[in-house]
């Protein structure tokens, strides 16, 4: 993985879940045992565009994950773009759980992902 990559714009890219779900593995930040922080991507890149790539549920739930590691450290994705995707409510659910121990990630653009009123108890 490039370490010196710190905007990665994939943009209408179609990528789909299995490679979203690869993405998000990639960008774990993996904790030990003592509580020390392993960073790989995580600390490095900071903006993720993910628009209009065919993202579910599925897929936006292991992305909330990695956004879910980076609590502990002081870097990592600030700005993340799920615009235009099928995340639908369950996978906002799991973002915004997510955001209750990141708090590094400062924007998170959720657009035309088919989501219903029910979602913004999730951020309430």
């Amino acid at each position: 993985v490039a370490p010196n990559i710190r905007r990665l714009l994939l943009r209408g890219n179609q990528i789909g879940d299995k490679a979203a779900k690869q993405l998000a593995q990639a960008l774990l930040c993996l904790h030990a045992p003592s509580g020390e922080v392993h960073k790989g991507w995580c600390a490095h890149l900071w903006y993720l565009d993910l628009r209009e790539n065919h993202i579910s549920a599925d897929a936006a739930l292991a992305i909330a994950k990695s956004i879910e590691s980076q609590r502990g450290t002081s870097t990592g994705v600030q700005h993340l773009d799920l615009s235009d995707n099928q995340v639908m409510d369950q996978g906002v659910k799991g973002l915004a759980a997510a955001l209750l121990t990141n708090d590094v990630l400062k924007t998170l653009r959720l657009a035309n992902n088919q989501l219903t009123n029910e979602t913004a108890k999730y951020f309430a």
